[in-house]
C-alpha cells in the first residue's frame, strides 16, 4: 500500500505542554499556594513533571479511561496533574469543594474516581466522606512530605513522593474519541446536576488555535 505525505503522529493531549515546553520553555507558570507562598516554575518543568506523574499512574496499573479526581485550587500542581492525569488516558474529574456531603459522594461514586487528588486544606473535607466512597482507591496530597497534615484518610501519600519514585518517563496514546475531563456542576436552586465532557478532539482544535501565537 503506498502511503500518503500526511505525517505519521498520534494525538495525545501531552503534546499540549510539550509544545509550550519547546516553544516557551523558560515562560513563567506562577501560582499562589494555600500557604500563601507565591509559586514560580516554567513550562519546561511542568512537562517534565507530568510526565512523571503519567509513568507513576501507569506503573501503579491505572488505564485509558479509568476517572481520577481533583479537589484543588488553581496551582502549580494541579495543572501538572491535569496533564499527567489526561496524557496517559485517564479521565480527569475535577470536583467542587463547596458541595454538600451527599452530593459530593454520589458524584465521586457515579463517576467511579479511582485517586483523589486533593489539597491539604481539604482533606478534611474527604475524611468525613471516605466511608460512603465505594471506588475510591488512594488519596494523593498536593504538598511535599514534610508538609502532610494528620490524616485518617487510608492510603494517603504526598505528591512530590509520588514523583520522586520514578525512574522512567513515559506516556500512553490516546484516541481522538476518548473522554478526557468530566466536570459535574449542582444547580442548587433546580436540584439537577449536569455532566459535562472534554474530548481529545476537543483540546487539538485549542491547540490549533495557539500555533500562531508568537513567544
Amino acid at each position: 500500500m503506498l502511503l500518503g505525505d500526511m505525517q505519521d503522529w498520534k494525538p495525545n493531549v501531552a503534546s499540549i505542554i510539550e509544545y509550550a515546553a519547546d516553544i516557551y520553555p523558560e515562560s513563567e507558570v506562577v501560582s499562589k499556594l494555600v500557604s500563601g507562598e507565591v509559586h514560580r516554575t516554567n513550562y519546561k518543568e511542568v512537562c517534565v513533571r507530568s510526565r512523571k506523574l503519567a509513568s507513576k499512574l501507569i506503573k501503579d496499573g491505572y488505564k485509558q479511561g479509568d476517572v481520577i479526581a481533583t479537589l484543588a485550587l488553581n496551582t502549580f500542581r494541579h495543572l501538572e496533574a491535569y496533564y499527567g492525569v489526561s496524557g496517559m488516558g485517564a479521565v480527569v474529574h475535577t470536583l467542587n469543594f463547596r458541595l454538600h456531603p451527599e452530593q459530593a459522594v454520589y458524584i465521586i461514586n457515579h463517576a467511579e474516581d479511582k485517586v483523589i487528588f486533593v489539597e491539604a486544606p481539604f482533606v478534611p473535607i474527604l475524611e468525613a466522606l471516605q466511608e460512603n466512597l465505594s471506588t475510591v482507591e488512594k488519596y494523593i496530597v498536593f504538598c511535599d512530605k514534610h508538609e502532610m497534615p494528620e490524616s485518617t484518610l487510608k492510603n494517603c501519600i504526598s505528591y512530590e513522593d509520588i514523583l520522586r519514585m520514578v525512574m522512567k518517563i513515559l506516556y500512553g496514546q490516546i484516541y481522538l474519541t476518548m473522554q478526557l475531563v468530566v466536570c459535574v456542576i449542582h444547580l442548587e436552586q433546580q436540584g439537577i446536576q449536569r455532566e459535562f465532557y472534554i474530548h481529545i478532539n476537543q483540546l487539538f482544535f485549542m491547540q490549533f488555535l495557539l500555533l500562531d501565537q508568537k513567544p
